[in-house]
């Protein structure tokens, strides 16, 4: 059990002690049968265990087998009609998976894609439309209204979920474990890669980029980019530096969007 499951598992043991004392208190219940309950201790870890690094950013060979994958002969329509195409904008823009399956032909003009919400507070921002994306949008938004969404072929959103993005997400799992681009150290639930791998893959990409000479952006521009100082990104810049001197400019957006290339 990792220690994200056990704390989980330790909260849910708390609420069923304090319930069963509710029940007790009203005369509902005699004994509390969850009272002295404690979780096993943890064994420790089998030293010919495989290492588990979690959640991780997509190598370039990963990230490339994905991409250039055979979409269409793996999977069926309308997955398949869409899959390509959300890679592509996740690796070369950094959204969110629900963030790019929000988007409407009117957030997308302009050059930028216009990001009104999501997760964090600071997901509202704009991304520049990097050069090797024109052609999707321009066949996304060709001759559709405004209020259509970017991404179409997705079912209307249920009354039991609030994200549109589900059925994508379930699809391209479906289309990752076919590619075989897997990593289940100790045979665990969940794959240390998912779709948000390809956020992770910019975000390394773009800090790479930054070493280079006269990048023309900063560690502030992939804060910005992205909508990260909700994980305190920008709080910890601002132990080095006196005063946030803003918003990055355009110019520093486009540089740092433009610096990520996909893989070969």
């Amino acid at each position: 059990m990792c220690r994200a499951e056990r704390d989980k598992a330790a909260a849910y043991l708390g609420f069923l002690r304090e319930y069963w004392k509710w029940l007790q208190k009203r005369g509902h219940a005699d004994d509390n049968p969850w009272s002295g309950q404690e979780l096993p201790e943890q064994s420790r870890r089998d030293r010919s265990a495989e290492r588990d690094g979690g959640k991780r950013p997509y190598t370039d060979e990963e990230a490339a087998t994905l991409l250039y994958g055979p979409v269409s002969d793996l999977m069926r329509p309308p997955p398949s009609l869409y899959l390509t195409d959300l890679m592509y904008i996740a690796a070369l823009s950094g959204m969110r998976l629900e963030e790019i399956c929000q988007l409407r032909v009117a957030d997308c003009k302009g050059g930028t894609f216009a990001i009104h919400e999501g997760k964090t507070d600071n997901a509202r921002r704009t991304v520049p439309i990097h050069p090797d994306l024109t052609g999707i949008i321009s066949r996304r938004t060709k001759n559709n209204p405004d209020d259509a969404y970017l991404i179409d072929g997705l079912p209307d959103i249920p009354t039991s979920r609030d994200s549109r993005s589900d059925p994508a997400s379930k699809a391209f799992s479906r289309y990752r474990r076919k590619m075989k681009v897997d990593e289940r150290p100790n045979d665990k639930a969940k794959s240390n890669v998912d779709f948000h791998s390809f956020r992770r893959w910019f975000i390394r990409k773009a800090r790479d980029a930054m070493q280079e000479p006269n990048a023309g952006f900063s560690a502030w521009t992939i804060a910005d980019v992205v909508g990260h100082d909700d994980e305190g990104v920008k709080n910890l810049f601002k132990l080095t530096m006196s005063h946030y001197p803003g918003a990055s400019s355009d110019n520093a957006k486009r540089a740092l969007v433009r610096a990520v290339k996909l893989p070969t």
